[in-house]
């Protein structure tokens, strides 16, 4: 981002022109990088795996209020095969954002596993509890989708594909100029 202070500039020039870039200290912007990454791969996803958790089991509480509310008994006391019609339903762009969701993940994690070493283990576990959430969730909270046979992920391969392929050119980039791995060995190999 660029930055200057109110006064510094003149008039007869142009304010883009003498603005400065904001730079990194010189321990490198690796620190500040994992920082944002450590809140995004622990607080939005925790944040995600509640709302995606509570907004199918709060229909639920709703609808079923709704039904106590109307006083029809044979609805409320229905076989189980009734009661798991009125769960709700998958909506048609629901596995997209679960593919959605996974997407970013990785993009994050590979992107700039570089700066921030720990994002595998915390997208680790983000998925083994996100397997579970979203197993009960389908299991419990949702009626049973219709089955589709496909071939595959579809354009999600190419795209994870491009991720993986962006990753090695980023996380390169990465060491090369936020870190000071390139100072340290021209350093070292012109005075040893």
């Amino acid at each position: 981002r660029f930055i200057s202070y109110p006064g510094d500039l003149l008039d007869n020039e142009s304010s883009f022109a003498t603005r400065t870039q904001e730079e990194c200290g010189t321990g490198g912007c690796f620190v500040e990088l994992a920082i944002q990454l450590a809140i995004i791969m622990v607080g939005k996803q925790a944040l995600n795996a509640v709302m995606e958790m509570s907004s199918p089991w709060f229909e639920w509480c709703v609808h079923r209020w709704t039904l106590r509310k109307s006083d029809d008994s044979q609805i409320v006391n229905a076989p189980q095969w009734e009661a798991d019609y009125l769960l709700a339903y998958w909506k048609p762009q629901a596995l997209f954002y679960e593919y959605l969701e996974m997407v970013l993940q990785f993009g994050f994690v590979t992107i700039f596993v570089a700066a921030f070493p720990l994002a595998p283990v915390f997208a680790l576990i983000n998925n083994t509890l996100e397997i579970r959430l979203d197993a009960k969730k389908m299991i419990s909270q949702m009626r049973r989708p219709v089955a589709q046979r496909v071939k595959d992920i579809g354009i999600w391969y190419r795209i994870l594909d491009s991720i993986g392929k962006l990753s090695v050119i980023s996380n390169a980039l990465l060491i090369a100029f936020t870190s000071d791995f390139l100072p340290r060995l021209y350093h070292y190999s012109k005075y040893g």
